[in-house]
């Protein structure tokens, strides 16, 4: 019966069958999913996964979770790494003593993304410096930011953190490290930040990556003192000379939210642009940014003078 979870045309109905069977197919379940498979296929697998999840096997999958993937083969190891990461998303109570060391252990060796959901899911602040961590891989990265949004405020001096520390050094920083930042200045944006929190983050104002600066901006309209939120308007205003149109975008959003801070700095820009008639030129691109921004904010008769 477990013979025909390898069938390619009967595999998945083969599951149900097996759990029919109960706690009598878990032995032979066991066996299939430890052994080794060079292909690095993972269809065998996921069908025993979900038999032994079915069968309330929870013991069985944390097993095969604490195993590490040492094939040497690459093809072979991805797969195993899949594998787990199924079986990672398999585990009902994440947060209970041994599945949760189990999957932080997990988390340490590869941060796979069930498993970063999984300690998500365990609502448990020991899980955060993993899931902040995993905020600078890609494949992680969505599930750990759902994670840490639903954490709350326990996250929050963790982020701050994450968001100025620049690795390997200040001047020599890694693509993954600037990743991490902006993604945990993100996260602090979509779970608001208390106004107490924002001087530690206020250098990241001031950032000299463009993304960084951005999500700061954003944060201090929000909650920093109006002397911060001035500074974060001109920031905006400088940075949306090199912005694409998803960001060019988001800036007019936040001119736009926060129009009664931005409208001074906004007509003095316009004032200095003039009118470029060059239709693709930077200083063109940015007044159309700044007279929408005016016209939704209902302002735009009295910007062009009519």
């Amino acid at each position: 019966m477990v013979g025909r979870l390898r069938s390619l045309q009967d595999g998945d109905k083969a599951i149900v069958d097996v759990v029919a069977c109960g706690s009598r197919a878990v032995p032979f379940l066991r066996a299939l999913l430890f052994a080794r498979e060079p292909s690095g296929l993972t269809q065998v697998r996921r069908r025993v996964i979900q038999a032994l999840a079915a069968l309330g096997a929870e013991d069985v999958l944390l097993a095969y979770l604490k195993e590490p993937c040492e094939a040497s083969d690459p093809v072979e190891r991805a797969g195993d790494e899949d594998a787990k990461n199924i079986a990672a998303g398999c585990i009902r109570r994440p947060g209970e003593g041994v599945a949760f060391g189990v999957l932080l252990d997990l988390a340490r060796r590869k941060p796979l993304p069930a498993a970063i959901a999984a300690l998500g899911r365990s609502r448990r602040a020991e899980a955060i410096p993993m899931l902040v961590a995993a905020l600078a891989e890609d494949a992680c990265r969505l599930s750990a930011e759902r994670a840490l949004v639903d954490m709350d405020a326990d996250a929050v001096p963790h982020l701050t953190a994450a968001a100025l520390r620049r690795e390997p050094s200040d001047e020599d920083e890694s693509e993954s490290s600037l990743r991490r930042r902006r993604s945990a200045l993100q996260v602090l944006r979509d779970m608001g930040v208390p106004a107490d929190a924002w001087p530690a983050l206020r250098e990241a104002l001031y950032e000299r990556d463009d993304a960084v600066a951005l999500a700061a901006a954003r944060i201090a309209l929000e909650c920093a003192p109006k002397p911060d939120r001035k500074d974060a308007v001109r920031r905006l205003l400088d940075i949306i000379d090199r912005a694409g149109a998803a960001w060019r975008m988001e800036i007019e959003d936040a001119l736009t939210e926060h129009f009664e801070t931005a409208e001074p700095s906004i007509k003095e820009r316009l004032e200095d642009i003039g009118d470029d008639p060059r239709p693709d030129s930077c200083r063109h691109l940015t007044r159309a940014s700044l007279l929408r921004v005016m016209w939704r904010a209902d302002f735009v008769p009295r910007a062009v003078g009519r």
